[in-house]
């Protein structure tokens, strides 16, 4: 992130944030905007609690036709983002 970054940028930066795999400069953008702008705050906290739950699942009980289902349809979607 930079210090002209929107709210979509946050979103699409948040994972690198949680990873922790900004730089320093980018993890204080990151987090002036997260102070100054309400909705991403609460964006950050559901991801958060999002990571948590789903942590918590047993791949075992995902049937694997619906895991390769669901691992194509994002790549699908991840190959239009980056073609846009």
């Amino acid at each position: 992130m930079t210090s002209g970054d929107t709210c979509q940028d946050l979103v699409e930066s948040v994972t690198a944030y949680l990873e922790g795999v900004m730089t320093e400069a980018e993890r204080r953008v990151f987090e002036a905007h997260i102070e100054a702008c309400p909705p991403c705050e609460v964006y950050l906290e559901q991801i958060r609690v999002t990571i948590s739950e789903a942590g918590g699942l047993a791949r075992e009980g995902v049937p694997t036709d619906l895991c390769n289902d669901l691992v194509a349809a994002f790549r699908e979607w991840h190959r239009g983002k980056l073609s846009a």
